[in-house]
């Protein structure tokens, strides 16, 4: 699977790619919410996770942005918020497919790309 991951914070950034790598998936990282839309024809993910607190622009706008124009795409918010009780109005709010809470484990990432894979309409 393809995967765009975006966070502002590069020492998560290479965690969440080296660990997506590992699993065996092709994956392209970037720091911003604007390198996210500029290169997501280019690399063409069939995922995207993203971070939440990013400065210029949000994870919530981000994921906005992509299903306008792609409203298939999956998507996951990560989060170092405690959103227990908020989660499914940020994924109504967003149009995201899934939330990861961070810190996560390697199950935690993968149970939530399959589950975004899963639920995201053909």
């Amino acid at each position: 699977m393809k995967v765009l991951v975006i966070d502002d914070t590069e020492s998560i950034r290479i965690v969440v790619e080296e660990l997506l790598l590992f699993l065996g998936h092709r994956v392209c990282s970037v720091a911003s919410g604007k390198e996210a839309l500029d290169i997501l024809e280019g690399f063409g993910p069939d995922i995207v996770v993203t971070d939440r607190r990013m400065p210029r622009m949000s994870g919530e706008e981000l994921i906005r942005q992509i299903k306008q124009g792609k409203p298939n795409l999956p998507v996951i918010l990560m989060t170092g918020d405690d959103l227990s009780s908020a989660a499914r109005n940020v994924i109504a709010a967003t149009g995201a497919d899934g939330i990861l809470n961070k810190p996560f484990s390697e199950e935690d990432l993968t149970k939530a790309l399959d589950h975004a894979v899963i639920i995201s309409p053909a």
